[in-house]
């Protein structure tokens, strides 16, 4: 299951495939369930700031759904890294 909490754009062909994945295993992308700023959603960011995108992930067992409180993106403070850290709180 896919939440309405998720960036806007077009999806890659490997996030189709991931989102396929999580479907057929009955399975949820908690870092899509729960409303945040963008800047708290991207966990990929290019070298020159313009593009960023979500491509880190949490996904759970559907039976375990409501034991994630809270899933988002943190910035960190290694300015040479261009991933974010994504955090689930369970």
């Amino acid at each position: 299951m896919v939440g309405c909490h998720g960036l806007h754009g077009v999806r890659s062909e490997n996030g189709q495939c991931f989102v396929e994945l999580c479907a057929s295993n009955n399975m949820v992308i908690t870092t899509t369930l729960f409303p945040h700023k963008d800047i708290h959603k991207n966990t990929w960011v290019s070298p020159n700031t313009h593009t960023k995108t979500h491509i880190g992930h949490v996904a759970v067992c559907g039976k375990f759904r409501r034991s994630i409180l809270d899933t988002r993106a943190f910035r960190g403070a290694d300015v040479n890294s261009d991933h974010h850290l994504v955090i689930a709180k369970i």
